[in-house]
């Protein structure tokens, strides 16, 4: 709650004090669960289990926000994108995805995973790898002349679940 009322502040702040050739980038990444049960994302550092989130069927989670001041990016300026601007959930370890409290599947962050791999898993070049933010759907939205917003959409589908099942 800290986190999003001071995202709004910043970002009130920036809106307020941008002059004419001043732009605000909102950026903003969802994570959504359009599977057919509840999952909990647990997020590694150094091993460890550092925070977690639970997310109902059909339900999304902010997992990131924040705005940026500056010139006008162009759509495909993937500046915006690396780790969403320290996030409370920057991954630097690997991620697991517990689908029904049942069925795991890990996300490794690192090119180079450990020796033993878990069952299900996702090297981060994979295009299900939750953890490389390549593989959030992006969205523009033009709010007003200087102000954009970008949102990074990843949705776990049905398709997981079953994945992580089989």
């Amino acid at each position: 709650m800290k986190l999003n009322l001071l995202f709004w502040i910043t970002y009130l702040l920036l809106m307020l004090s941008a002059c004419n050739a001043t732009w605000v980038h909102g950026v903003k990444a969802i994570v959504e669960n359009e599977s057919s049960v509840p999952i909990k994302i647990y997020f590694f550092d150094g091993g460890r289990t550092s925070d977690s989130i639970l997310i109902s069927p059909s339900q999304t989670f902010t997992y990131a926000e924040n705005a940026i001041l500056g010139g006008k990016l162009e759509v495909e300026d993937v500046s915006i994108r690396p780790d969403f601007y320290n996030n409370r959930y920057f991954v630097r370890d690997s991620v697991v995805v517990v689908f029904d409290g049942l069925y795991r599947v890990t996300h490794y962050w690192d090119t180079i995973p450990p020796a033993e791999k878990p069952a299900k898993f996702f090297y981060y070049q994979d295009n299900r790898n939750f953890t490389n933010h390549d593989n959030f759907e992006l969205e523009v939205k033009e709010k007003s002349r200087q102000t954009v917003d970008y949102i990074f959409t990843y949705t776990f589908t049905e398709e997981d679940y079953r994945f992580a099942k089989e």
